[in-house]
């Protein structure tokens, strides 16, 4: 009667996987130089366990998910963490289905100390489909290691919005292989589904919305604009910590809403304060924001803020302010390239022209 049993269950168990269907290519998120650590994100229509094979040279390794989050249309979007990668080499990743291997392709594991590496960055893709594809076109053809997203994915955080305007075929294809953080949009907002298609890195902030990772000599800080960040906030409480106990050469903060900008929405006096607060007396060099679509660069207190809106949200003329340096009424995308002592900002706008180039060096 036992093995009868066992001979059930195992049948139920082997027959229930068949119903665990792959809604979406994979795709990679939470990278992280402390432990060489990557996230690979699936959709499936099951709580039925994914199995991630990656391999590097002649090591071959699988991770089972344990976790995944529901989004609105109850789909499962698991997490598979690889962690202790070797340092910035390529590996091949890939879904294992009953002994096949699906969706196989490669990314680069993060960067170690004094390695030289190439990011995107980008934001406010949302509404323009047509004109999102296009950038990420120009963009995989820089063949970044990793990039920053600055929020607005999409124009709501209904499922049919994150499908239709952000995981287009376009976008798809380059974070199969180049992973991505994102700093959440007022659009996207911190809803169900992009907490189930997002994922940070809350080692010290026990959040997914802002959070801290470092890769290679850089240390990047998310901030969520969507969430508290004034004094006494837990926000601003991390903020503060992982600011004062950082251990990058060059840090580099992220966020939605910019501090300093003309035109549009304006500038914002509470992230202003949070700058002097926070961002200057610990030495910050550079904040990426999006929210105002076009490209502005301004530069107060010693730190470039950057505007790189141009991802495909209708774009809004610029006003020029007393720290204005560059503005540009374009579609645009920027690249980061390190080298030791050396951080390189390029912006393309959408015929992938120069439209601004600066070094910050230590």
């Amino acid at each position: 009667m036992k093995n009868f049993i066992y001979i059930i269950a195992f049948f139920l168990l082997v027959n229930s996987s068949t119903f665990s269907k792959i809604l979406m290519q994979p795709y990679l998120q939470a990278m992280d130089s402390r432990d060489y650590s990557v996230a690979v994100l699936t959709e499936t229509d099951s709580p039925q366990s994914i199995i991630v094979g990656y391999s590097y040279g002649n090591k071959t390794k699988f991770d089972t998910s344990h976790s995944y989050k529901l989004t609105t249309e109850n789909t499962y979007i698991h997490r598979n963490y690889l962690r202790n990668l070797t340092p910035f080499v390529q590996y091949t990743y890939w879904i294992v289905d009953n002994g096949n291997k699906l969706y196989e392709t490669t990314f680069y594991s993060p960067a170690g100390n004094n390695q030289p590496f190439t990011f995107g960055i980008f934001g406010d893709m949302r509404s323009g489909v047509k004109k999102h594809n296009q950038i990420v076109q120009l963009l995989t053809k820089r063949n970044p290691a990793f990039s920053v997203y600055l929020g607005d994915l999409c124009y709501k955080s209904d499922y049919s919005y994150w499908k239709d305007e952000f995981f287009t075929n376009n976008e798809l294809n380059l974070i199969a292989k180049v992973p991505f953080s994102n700093a959440v949009g007022n659009h996207e907002g911190w809803k169900p589904n992009t907490e189930a298609f997002l994922e940070g890195v809350p080692k010290v902030s026990n959040h997914h919305a802002y959070y801290d990772y470092y890769y290679g000599d850089i240390h990047f800080i998310v901030i969520s604009t969507e969430h508290r960040f004034g004094k006494g906030s837990e926000q601003y409480n991390f903020l503060k910590n992982v600011l004062e106990n950082s251990k990058g050469k060059f840090k580099v903060v992220s966020m939605h809403i910019p501090a300093y900008a003309g035109g549009g929405h304006g500038e914002n006096k509470k992230l202003i304060e949070l700058s002097r607060d926070l961002f200057v007396p610990n030495k910050v060099d550079l904040v990426l924001t999006g929210h105002i679509h076009n490209y502005q660069r301004s530069f107060a207190d010693g730190i470039h803020h950057l505007v790189v809106a141009g991802g495909g949200a209708p774009l809004y003329t610029p006003e020029g302010k007393d720290y204005t340096v560059v503005q540009y009424k374009k579609y645009n995308y920027g690249i980061g390239e390190y080298s030791p002592g050396k951080l390189t900002i390029t912006i393309f706008d959408d015929n992938d022209n120069i439209i601004d180039k600066f070094e910050i060096k230590k």
